[in-house]
C-alpha cells in the first residue's frame, strides 16, 4: 500500500492532512502533516501527537487496516480541534 494521504476539514474551520503509512511490523501508522496551531504547547503524553507528526496509538489499538486507522484519526481530529480551543483533551 505504501502511503495514503488525505485532506480533512473538521467543524468547517480546521484543516488537517493525514498520512496512513503501511508498515510490515505494526500495521498502519498515522502521521498528522497539517493541523491547527497548538496554543497550549502541551506534551505528546497529553494530546498524543509527536513532534514528527506520528500519532501515538496504544499497541492494543493499533490499526491493521486503513479503515480502522481512519476511524482513529477522525476521532483524534475532533478531539484535537476541541483541545486547541479549550486546552482540554479528554481521554476516552
Amino acid at each position: 500500500m505504501g502511503v495514503i494521504r488525505k485532506d480533512y476539514i473538521v467543524g468547517s474551520v480546521d484543516n488537517y492532512v493525514i498520512e496512513y503509512h503501511s508498515t510490515w511490523f505494526c500495521g498502519i501508522e498515522v502521521y498528522v502533516r497539517l493541523h491547527p496551531y497548538d496554543p497550549f504547547k502541551k506534551s505528546p503524553a497529553y494530546h498524543h501527537l509527536y513532534a514528527n507528526g506520528l500519532l501515538c496509538i496504544a499497541a492494543e489499538h493499533r490499526p491493521g487496516t486503513v479503515a480502522q486507522a481512519e476511524r482513529i484519526a477522525r476521532a483524534w481530529m475532533e478531539t484535537y480541534s476541541n483541545y486547541v480551543r479549550t486546552g482540554y483533551f479528554p481521554t476516552r
